[in-house]
């Protein structure tokens, strides 16, 4: 489905609610809070604090190690990622963000929630929680390899 001001539909996340609406009218588009769990039921279903169970913590990082195994390691999307100019090696990649996810989950979850009250909905995804410090982390590892291997030379 193509959509005449896609930027504001992916940034609001309505693509995902506008099946059976009229696409020549997307003056309000919905804004979604998806859960980011894979889990269809759990999914598009926003959550306030006290909604967080572990499972659906578990669902979420499940879900985001699916991804980056997806982006990293699957034989089919890994050339794709190569021919973009994306080189790494995906073994060292996924075991640094298994090493990493869980803290920066709960570091990200943590903050996000501390000055919500119990009734009030989080105010983005849990997909990205995950992701936001490791690949911060994971910048800095890769510019420390980049200068090592640059001093070297």
């Amino acid at each position: 489905m193509l959509v005449d001001n896609p930027k504001q539909v992916t940034a609001n996340g309505g693509a995902m609610a506008l099946e059976g609406t009229d696409l020549n009218d997307l003056t309000n588009i919905p804004i979604m809070k998806p859960t980011g769990s894979a889990n269809v039921a759990d999914a598009l279903t926003p959550v306030t604090k006290t909604q967080i169970t572990s499972e659906l913590r578990h669902e979420v990082m499940d879900n985001v190690m699916n991804c980056l195994e997806l982006l990293l390691d699957d034989p089919d999307i890994s050339p794709l990622m190569r021919s973009m100019g994306v080189e790494v090696d995906p073994k060292r990649i996924l075991d640094f963000m298994r090493a990493n996810l869980q803290d920066s989950y709960t570091m990200v979850l943590e903050d996000t929630v501390r000055g919500l009250t119990d009734r009030e909905q989080l105010h983005e995804t849990m997909f990205f929680m995950p992701l936001k410090q490791s690949l911060y982390l994971l910048s800095k590892e890769l510019y420390k390899q980049q200068s090592q291997v640059s001093a070297i030379s």
